[in-house]
Order: structure tokens, then C-alpha cells, then sequence
């Protein structure tokens, strides 16, 4: 068992939380990043809500989204606009977003890259940008992992991992194309630009 929390497939992959991080202010990295987004901007997987709530201090038109409540409160706590829902369910003004974030590795969520992908497809506006945070080495992986933390071990879920060395595989022929890379401190976040 892990003490700080982790996700950890039955086969030993362990993917560590950076929960100080996730419920820190954004980074002057991360506010250099944040402040290239122009809106409307749909944050998925939003957590403590800190990313939303950067943008909407400055005006700009964001929205976060997250399926754990309690995260949903922090969200709304923190000042950012947030809905406690899947983004695999109809979601606010569905086809008019203009920027989708998925930062902290949450291109995991649903352990299907690819559906995700699909799914962003319908959700971004047509020549609009997917934001996804991958990491630098490996492939893609799904596994089923489960929360540990404090002794205590989850029910398990569908989670993935997408790293940049297979990402032009994975939207291959996917109405996606690699618009830019950026790097925020060590971390990588491709921006993808829907094409069709």
C-alpha cells in the first residue's frame, strides 16, 4: 500500500496523485499556460476546480466538470462554475466549446482514449482545441486501477495513460490534428484542433 494517494492496477502500474499539486493555485507555469485560453472553456475532470476558477478571474468564460460531488463543492468553494456530472453525458452547450481541458492526466478518464477522444469530437466546436496533458515516455496503456490511500483501497475503474510518443496513432484518422505542444515545468499538454 501506498501513502501518499495512488492508482494501482492488480498488476502493480502505480500512477501517483499529486494531490497538493491538484489542490494548489495554479503555478506561474501553469497561469502562463492558462492565460493563452480565450473561451469559452470546457474543464473536464476539473477537481478542485483551480484551472476554471483561474480563468473565470480573468474574465474568461469557463466551466468545470467533474463526477465526484465533493470535488464538485471544492470547485464551486474555490469560485470556479461547475457541474457535478460525466462528461460522457450531454453537457452544457454540447458542440459550442471552443477550448476543452483535460489537465492532471484526466485523458484517462474512461480507460478508451480513443472513445474519448470521439467523445471530445462532439463536444468542441469545429476548428476548436483539445488540451490534453500525456506523458513523455511509453505507450498507451488501459488497465483497471484502484484508489489507495490511507490503507484504504477502492472499488476498481477503467483508467488510461497516453504518452506524446503515440499520440500520432491514436488520432490517426480521428477528425483531430496536433496543433501544438506545450510544456508547463515537466509536464507535456498536447493541443489538438478539430478538424471535421
Amino acid at each position: 500500500m501506498t501513502e501518499q494517494p495512488a492508482l494501482v492496477s492488480d498488476c502493480g502500474v502505480t500512477i501517483e496523485l499529486e494531490v497538493a499539486r491538484y489542490c494548489a493555485a495554479p503555478s506561474r507555469s501553469e497561469r502562463r499556460f492558462l492565460k493563452r485560453l480565450e473561451g469559452p472553456v470546457l474543464d473536464v475532470g476539473c477537481g478542485p476546480g483551480r484551472a476554471a476558477a483561474y480563468l473565470r478571474q480573468r474574465g474568461v468564460a469557463a466551466l468545470g466538470l467533474d463526477a465526484n460531488p465533493a470535488l464538485v463543492d471544492l470547485a464551486r468553494a474555490n469560485g470556479a462554475w461547475c457541474v457535478h456530472q460525466s462528461m460522457f453525458d450531454p453537457v452544457p452547450f454540447e458542440g459550442r466549446w471552443k477550448q476543452v481541458l483535460l489537465l492532471d492526466g484526466n485523458i484517462g478518464i474512461g480507460g478508451d482514449p480513443a472513445k474519448m477522444l470521439e467523445r471530445l469530437r462532439t463536444i468542441v466546436t469545429i476548428g476548436g482545441h483539445a488540451l490534453l496533458e500525456v506523458e513523455r515516455f511509453g505507450g498507451n496503456t488501459q488497465m483497471i486501477v484502484r484508489e489507495h490511500h490511507a490503507g484504504e483501497i477502492g472499488t476498481p475503474f477503467p483508467w488510461a495513460t497516453v504518452s506524446i510518443m503515440s499520440l500520432d496513432e491514436l488520432i490517426a484518422d480521428s477528425g483531430w490534428r496536433c496543433h501544438q505542444v506545450h510544456e508547463i515545468d515537466d509536464r507535456l499538454v498536447v493541443e489538438l484542433e478539430r478538424m471535421v
